[in-house]
């Protein structure tokens, strides 16, 4: 009868293991470059509000003379 070598499930173990740690790894790398885009596209949204504020405050400053209204 055949018995499985101790020392070659021993190395199974080890490298179900190692692939369970590398699937994790690149989770978390996922993770991470998700959370950077959501953190530039934050300040990107920013900047844009921002310069929509500076356009209206122009506009109410100087509105368009003429047309008398503004876009």
């Amino acid at each position: 009868m055949y018995t499985p070598n101790p020392e070659i499930e021993k190395l199974r173990r080890e490298k179900e293991a190692a692939e369970k740690k590398i699937e994790q790894y690149k989770h978390q790398i996922q993770r991470l470059e998700n959370r950077k885009k959501y953190y530039e596209d934050g300040e990107r949204a920013k900047r844009t509000h921002r310069l929509r504020e500076l356009v209206e405050a122009i506009y109410v400053e100087a509105p368009d003379k003429s047309s008398g209204k503004r876009r």
